[in-house]
């Protein structure tokens, strides 16, 4: 892997954007590509890196977007025209019409962002909710005056300035207030300015409304001020520092799940995977999948659209189109026929 991957790697993962590395593991030729050639594909469907050209790039963007909307690895295996691939159990199989022969496998891997928790001050309740935060797999980034490294061991990044620029707030992020007294304005000022998706601070209710005057008089909303949970952490009758720190990491976990549930995931997934269909045309020379929003080759005949992946296979079709027409009716029929079959219908 070269150093410029390993770097974009790096900035993507403190960054905490979402993406795939592409590895190809075998090459049978003529394929462009080489065993170990690697590519990072954002959400986006950004490619860098190199991992073959032409409809097999896209192939590989197609599958990686989805391995990143999934949350699953997928093994490709690419298979160019007039080679003859065996099949394989758990890899999936896409005609590549711009290679003549040959196939490459391609593993794709989603790199997903851990959750992160932005601690200000340094309160046993802080110092506590970082070691439990950190057995969960949270990155955590402490901002302090006195912080030290011992007593947050395992933090990503600790500055002694409460100054959030240093850092990146993603979108699945966590920030607790635990400054015990020690300046509870700034850190509150800051903590309602920032996109933390969820911000609590460790503070009664009686001395929570006392800093809120505070706030309204410094010029933040009322809609910044509601996102502030106070007092932290679920009500279950904590009493010590470690046993709010407990409560509190119980309820970052209540709340991501309610907002980010199985259920809700499977839900957005069902969506997005219908509007990949939606968006998705069948290249009726290959037999291809190409995303309509992105397709570089398209044709138009008897008022209808067709798009494919290259241009030989527009080429192709041009020149006749009623013979792939009809043999992409005939493969539709027998589809048709054999789910019919199956079905009992």
């Amino acid at each position: 892997m070269s150093r410029d991957l390993f770097d974009q790697i790096y900035k993507l993962t403190r960054a905490g954007e979402s993406f795939a590395l592409a590895t190809v593991v075998r090459v049978e030729k003529p394929i462009s590509a080489k065993s170990g050639d690697k590519a990072i594909i954002k959400e986006d469907g950004t490619l860098e890196g190199w991992v073959g050209g032409g409809c097999a790039q896209d192939t590989v963007v197609r599958e990686a977007k989805k391995a990143i909307r999934e949350a699953q690895p997928r093994l490709l295996r690419l298979v160019g025209l007039g080679a003859i691939a065996e099949k394989s159990e758990g890899v999936l199989e896409f005609p590549i019409t711009c290679h003549s022969g040959g196939t490459m496998d391609v593993y794709l891997e989603p790199v997903l962002p851990k959750p992160q928790l932005i601690l200000l001050g340094n309160s046993p309740v802080a110092q506590t909710l970082a070691k439990l935060a950190n057995v969960m797999n949270f990155e955590i980034d402490v901002f302090d005056p006195n912080a030290t490294r011992e007593q947050f061991p395992h933090a990503s990044h600790l500055s002694t300035d409460l100054n959030l620029s240093s850092v990146v707030i993603r979108p699945l992020s966590f920030l607790v207030i635990s400054t015990q007294g020690h300046d509870d304005e700034l850190a509150l000022e800051v903590a309602t300015r920032s996109k933390a998706a969820y911000i609590a601070c460790v503070m009664s209710k009686k001395k929570f409304a006392g800093r809120a005057d505070y706030l309204r008089d410094s010029g933040v909303s009322e809609e910044q001020i509601a996102r502030i949970k106070a007092p932290a952490g679920l009500d279950l009758g904590a009493l010590t520092p470690d046993e709010i720190a407990a409560t509190i990491l119980a309820e970052m976990i209540q709340f991501r799940r309610q907002n980010f549930s199985p259920k809700q995931v499977e839900d957005a997934q069902a969506v997005a995977a219908a509007e990949e269909i939606v968006a998705e045309a069948i290249d009726p020379v290959c037999g291809m999948s190409v995303e309509i929003a992105n397709a570089r080759y398209i044709s138009e005949y008897n008022d209808a659209k067709y798009y494919f992946c290259a241009r030989s296979c527009m080429n192709s079709f041009n020149r006749e189109p009623e013979k792939y027409l009809a043999r992409a009716s005939k493969q539709s029929a027998v589809v048709s026929s054999q789910w019919s079959v199956v079905s009992g219908q």
